[in-house]
């Protein structure tokens, strides 16, 4: 999803080096903004909402209707969640 080279390189770089350093707000903001920019997070909000449907679905398959109806709130409350 990233096709800028010096964006691609910054990604690569924090990933190597395990992370940023949680004080680096400069870093913090420009891998944001690359994510943003790219699209990834549009793309992962997707794909959780995908496989929490799939999830959800299978959830007919526990026989404890109070544990589904658990399950279905904490799903929810994952993919309600707010950073």
């Amino acid at each position: 999803l990233v096709k800028d080279k010096n964006d691609l390189k910054k990604i690569t770089d924090v990933i190597e080096n395990n992370g940023l350093d949680p004080g680096d707000e400069n870093g913090i903001h420009e891998i944001k903004r690359i994510y943003e920019k790219s699209g990834v997070i549009e793309f992962a909000k997707t794909e959780i909402e995908k496989y929490t449907f799939l999830a959800e679905k299978n959830l007919i398959s526990i026989a404890d209707a109070e544990m589904q109806q658990r399950l279905k709130w904490f799903s929810s409350m994952l993919m309600n969640r707010n950073f």
